[in-house]
């Protein structure tokens, strides 16, 4: 079991993730969600991890008009390209 930090170490510790929060949050990196968009992303990253797949589906909640992929017969948005990989992996679980 680990031991709790010394409050001067906690301290510092909470002072620097905001601090980092702050600046994340000017740039728009981390932009600020209503509560059930905030509940979708969690439970997304909960159930597919921080991989390609919890990615995919992330940026379908968030962005699902995005242009996700380009190749050579075109493109396409996040949204289309959730609804194809569900649609082969129901084909899958199918067989």
């Amino acid at each position: 079991m680990k031991r709790p930090l010394p409050v001067r170490e906690s301290s510092a510790a909470v002072s620097l993730a905001a601090k980092s929060a702050w600046a994340l949050a000017q740039t728009g990196i981390v932009r600020p969600y209503r509560p059930d968009r905030v509940f979708r992303l969690t439970r997304t990253l909960l159930r597919w991890g921080t991989g390609p797949a919890g990615g995919y589906v992330g940026l379908a909640d968030r962005l699902p008009e995005a242009v996700g992929v380009v190749d050579e017969l075109g493109s396409l948005t996040f949204g289309e390209i959730h609804r194809h990989t569900n649609a082969l992996a129901r084909g899958l679980e199918s067989l």
